[in-house]
This record gives structure tokens, C-alpha cells and sequence, in this order.
């Protein structure tokens, strides 16, 4: 994306790598979310599905030891809602629709994952969707 930018724009390469830092310096991690997923790995994989591109897993490094798995949609060339994104993260993990949880803040991209048969949770504040699924772990 950046190299699209930087020849669209005439940037130097040096330019490119300021503007990436500049549009990445505002975003942080939610540590009290990154704290409950690390919670429940003794006994769960996890999995963080994007639909991001190139230079994300780069972005996304101090926070991957967190997930079991990380699937990057630039990276595979597939995308939510499709549901061979979700099928891809499941027979990575080796393990069934039936099995996983998927939190996600759009409800299409839920939709998709519900209609394979997984058990989903709306983001709509780390409180909330720590307990919701908490309770869809437990009720396994």
C-alpha cells in the first residue's frame, strides 16, 4: 500500500516510511482485551483474523504472541465476509466451526462466520465483549 502511495505521490522512500509511522503513531492495543485472549489460551487457540494489508503482521508483532495464529487477508487474498476466510483460519487451528468464537465489530462479517456454524460476539466495548465471551466459552 505504502509503495502505491509513494508513486502515486512522487515520495522518496524515506517519505513512505514517515508517512507509515505518522498514519500508524495513533494506534495502540486494547491491553485489558489482549489480556483476557491471553487468558483463555491454556486451554483455547486463538486467532486474529484481518482484513488489512501488507505490513500489518509487522504492525501487528508486540501483540502476536497472543494469538496462536495470525490470517491477514493481504497475505492470503481472501477477505470478510467471504467465508473461505474463516475456513482457512479453522483448518489452520484444526478446529471446527462448531468449536470457535468469532468476535468481530461488523455485523456482516458476523453473519458469515455464524452461517458456518460459528459462535459469534458483537465488539461493542472490551467489558462487554470480554463477558459475552466468556460466557460462549464456558458454554462449550
Amino acid at each position: 500500500m505504502w509503495q502505491e502511495i509513494g508513486d502515486r505521490y512522487g515520495l522518496t522512500a524515506s517519505e513512505r516510511s514517515a508517512l507509515a509511522a505518522d498514519f500508524f503513531s495513533g494506534d495502540g492495543f486494547d491491553q485489558d482485551l489482549l489480556s483476557a485472549i491471553q487468558a483463555l489460551r491454556p486451554r483455547l487457540r486463538t486467532c486474529l483474523i484481518s482484513n488489512a494489508w501488507p505490513g500489518t503482521r509487522e504492525f501487528l508483532a508486540s501483540a502476536a504472541d497472543v494469538f496462536d495464529l495470525l490470517v491477514i487477508s493481504a497475505e492470503i487474498g481472501l477477505a470478510k465476509p467471504g467465508p473461505a476466510i474463516y475456513q482457512r483460519a479453522l483448518e489452520d487451528l484444526g478446529v471446527g466451526a462448531e468449536a470457535a468464537v468469532f468476535v468481530d465489530d461488523m455485523p456482516a462479517n458476523l453473519e458469515a462466520a455464524k452461517s458456518l456454524g460459528m459462535r459469534t460476539v458483537l465488539f461493542n466495548g472490551t467489558r462487554r465483549t470480554i463477558a459475552a465471551v466468556r460466557r460462549a466459552v464456558d458454554s462449550t
